[in-house]
């Protein structure tokens, strides 16, 4: 999910926005779907990567990525206590993300 409608590089409205549940059981609105290419720097180079489905929450303050929905895919995620790594399905590591503000 993520409020940056310009992140989106295909983006379709959703004809009935859709409820997206918070922590303190309000609700905000989904209003959008699409891909995203998200750009990662790693210690040799930038990489990037497409993904699918991503839902466009203007009243998001942030981004959320659904491990739930990366394994149901085969990948893996592994945490430590300052690190998060994701695995793609024919073993590759393709991303390493760091702990920042109680949050990777």
């Amino acid at each position: 999910m993520s409020s940056h409608r310009e992140w989106f590089v295909n983006y379709s409205p959703l004809a009935s926005p859709q409820h997206v549940w918070l922590g303190d059981e309000r609700y905000i609105l989904a209003i959008g779907i699409g891909q995203i290419t998200l750009h990662f720097d790693t210690p040799d180079s930038t990489k990037s990567a497409l993904i699918q489905n991503v839902f466009h929450v203007p009243e998001l303050n942030g981004n959320l990525l659904s491990v739930s929905n990366l394994t149901k895919r085969d990948y893996e995620v592994n945490f430590t206590h300052d690190e998060c790594m994701i695995t793609s399905p024919n073993g590759t590591l393709t991303v390493t993300a760091r702990e920042e503000g109680n949050l990777f």
